[in-house]
């Protein structure tokens, strides 16, 4: 259940509460609309710097996260840290010694896949847009142009992440 939760935050790049919040607790089906070849939900979030304004998501994603509303199964933001307090399984260490815990905290997912966007080839001014960071230099009566170039950007990260997936589901 809770790993569509950081599938959604792989996806979309955005922050954590935010998509707990708006995406699962509040989930509202109009405000899931296909685009080509993935999904855009509306969150429409705006508390000074911290922002979130759609959540990309893959068609991969966007049916887990449809077939756990069928279902009638929530996710809470509350349900995420207590599930992520009984689930920690230990730390492993990175190559420069810091200990990270296992499984990877949403707020890491999130770095990841804003490191992965621009590495994909997306725009940093999309990226940051898409990770709810105001881009500098860009007002927000422009913001419909930023959604206009993450539709067309968003699918070179889409294809990414099914390459990813299905990698990791052919070493299991």
């Amino acid at each position: 259940k809770y790993a569509v939760f950081w599938h959604a935050v792989l996806d979309s790049g955005a922050r954590p509460i935010h998509l707990a919040r708006e995406l699962f607790e509040r989930f509202r089906p109009e405000r899931l609309e296909e685009a080509d070849g993935f999904w855009k939900y509306r969150l429409g979030v705006e508390h000074g710097t911290k922002n979130a304004w759609i959540a990309y998501l893959t068609d991969f994603t966007a049916q887990r996260i449809m077939e756990l509303r069928e279902r009638g199964e929530r996710i809470t933001w509350y349900g995420v840290k207590c599930w992520f307090k009984r689930h920690t399984t230990g730390t492993y260490e990175r190559p420069d010694g810091k200990p990270v815990p296992l499984p990877l905290r949403p707020k890491l997912v999130r770095k990841f896949a804003y490191n992965m966007m621009r590495r994909c080839g997306l725009d940093r001014d999309i990226a940051m847009w898409l990770n709810g960071r105001k881009p500098q230099g860009v007002d927000p009566e422009h913001y419909l142009d930023l959604e206009r170039l993450a539709d067309k950007q968003y699918p070179r990260y889409a294809a990414y992440l099914s390459k990813l997936r299905n990698a990791l589901a052919a070493r299991k």
